[in-house]
């Protein structure tokens, strides 16, 4: 469950950002950053320093679901398909 829900939250933050920058390259770069701190509590829990269990994953998946389907309703009203088509290079 945490694996999808990190990538609608990556392609969230990617249709948030392409409505509000002028390079692709941009957008693309903005929803790989939302995947770092999950990477973080990965390597994290691969070295031992932090156990989380199966509740604690669930739960991640959970929060970060619930944030991304509140970035999508606002993507959804942000993104405008003639502007960005007109304004990137």
């Amino acid at each position: 469950m945490l694996g999808p829900a990190v990538g609608l939250a990556s392609v969230v933050a990617g249709v948030i950002t392409s409505s509000r920058v002028n390079d692709p390259r941009v957008a693309q770069q903005v929803g790989g950053v939302v995947i770092v701190p999950i990477i973080a509590i990965t390597l994290i829990q691969a070295s031992g320093t932090l156990l989380v269990d199966a509740t604690g994953y669930l739960l991640l998946a959970l929060i970060i679901f619930v944030i991304s389907l509140g970035g999508l309703r606002l993507g959804v009203r942000l993104f405008d398909r003639e502007a960005i088509l007109t304004r990137w290079r």
